[in-house]
């Protein structure tokens, strides 16, 4: 029984959690590890990722378990505190060290409801309101959301992207806005640009979201019927570097991406910084 609690148990459930993140692409929300962030448990991620501490959160679990029980009671109780202790010194680690001087940067976010997201009569108003954002920023780096100009950038009005470009160039940095990218061959991502001091450069999102980013063989008759806006991207490949702007080189991930902490880190340890860009305008007001 307490082999059972202490490791069979743990196993079998973080090995389900494995799965869940990449079968169908996968879908890895609310891992056991996460509940840890704030325990001594939360130091085994640096070393093996969440998938360590929700094995380490489940064997704890078991080990209490024992403990309650009378099974090798206090063999599981030095365990127990074994586990906690190593968990809390490698969260005193220092696993990272700053990159140069401090750098100052503005997430603008425009709070554009998405029933009125893709309106057409709404379509000016929105691009004013980012480019009035971006104009008050003194940041040497400006972050815009997800698919803040909700049009693809070839036909995005280049007044408007000359003053996101302009208000970058007047801090000495760069911005990064997101926005739908198509290309002569018939390709579309969902990217993030960047526009300033540095040449232009761009991110193509690589994990797309199922049903909502792209539509699997077979079923094109869903897209048909809900009519998602933008529900055809193409993958962008894994080779893609950090963007150098700002003075930093930059990982940029898209919404969904924050989800897969391993396809995030093969930046490292070249990136200095790492953007996240969202429209979790998509959940209303659902939590």
């Amino acid at each position: 029984a307490g082999v059972r609690a202490v490791l069979v148990i743990p196993a079998v459930w973080t090995l389900l959690e494995w799965l869940r993140g990449w079968i169908l692409t996968g879908f890895p929300w609310l891992t056991a590890g996460y509940a840890a962030i704030d325990w001594p448990l939360a130091g085994y991620a640096a070393v093996a990722g969440v998938h360590a501490v929700s094995l380490t959160v489940m064997a704890s679990a078991g080990l209490l378990w024992c403990i309650a029980s009378g099974h090798g009671a206090w063999i599981a109780a030095g365990s127990f505190v074994v586990i906690g202790v190593a968990g809390a010194t490698l969260r005193d680690v220092a696993w990272s060290e700053p990159a140069g001087a401090p750098l100052s940067v503005s997430l603008l976010q425009g709070n554009i409801a998405q029933d009125l997201k893709f309106d057409p009569a709404r379509y000016a108003r929105t691009l004013d309101t980012y480019a009035r954002l971006a104009e008050k920023s003194r940041a040497r780096l400006i972050v815009l959301p997800e698919t803040a100009a909700p049009r693809f950038l070839d036909g995005v009005d280049p007044a408007f992207l000359e003053r996101l470009e302009n208000a970058a160039r007047h801090n000495g940095g760069d911005l990064l806005l997101g926005v739908p990218v198509r290309t002569g061959s018939g390709q579309s991502f969902n990217s993030v640009v960047s526009l300033g001091i540095s040449p232009r450069q761009a991110y193509h999102k690589v994990h797309l979201v199922p049903f909502g980013e792209f539509i699997p063989p077979g079923f094109g008759w869903i897209n048909r019927v809900l009519s998602f806006p933008l529900s055809d991207f193409s993958r962008g490949t894994v080779e893609q570097r950090p963007l150098a702007v700002a003075g930093e080189r930059v990982a940029v991930n898209v919404c969904y991406e924050d989800a897969f902490g391993a396809e995030i880190a093969r930046q490292l340890p070249a990136a200095t910084l790492l953007v996240n860009v969202s429209n979790v305008a998509w959940f209303g007001d659902s939590l």
